[in-house]
């Protein structure tokens, strides 16, 4: 289990006391672990939703939300509807809604189904700027 840096260290702490589970901070080699993983549980912020979709195989998305900001919740929503993701709606999460989606993605169809997510638009959005600025 790779754990961000915003988790309360009481939490923290009660994790690495739990038996079978390893606890780490955020690696440099998410990616690799992700490519390598049967499946990946994470929320569902912009950055780890982009390396899921890019690198994992099947996916829990486990959204953070509030009243006023749903950007995670609204993201899973997407993903799911399309049948790439499963998500355990903010609020609903315990042993059972988590099993429930584990078993959801596993039976789903792999990522690697779709087609691949396109993750060069800032090289692509400079080539159309330029473009247009020649005209």
């Amino acid at each position: 289990m790779l754990l961000g840096e915003n988790l309360p260290v009481q939490d923290r702490a009660q994790l690495t006391r739990e038996e079978g589970i390893v606890v780490e901070p955020a690696r440099a080699d998410f990616t690799t672990l992700l490519r390598n993983a049967t499946l990946s549980i994470s929320q569902a912020g912009y950055n780890t939703t982009i390396e899921t979709l890019c690198c994992a195989d099947r996916a829990v998305l486990v959204p953070f939300a509030t009243e006023r900001e749903t950007e995670q919740a609204d993201r899973g929503d997407a993903l799911a509807e399309r049948g790439m993701v499963a998500v355990v709606p903010p609020g609903t999460l315990s042993g059972q809604s988590l099993a429930d989606a584990v078993g959801r993605a596993l039976a789903g169809p792999s990522l690697k189904t779709f087609p691949p997510c396109d993750v060069d638009g800032g090289a692509k959005t400079a080539a159309l700027l330029h473009r247009l600025l020649v005209r």
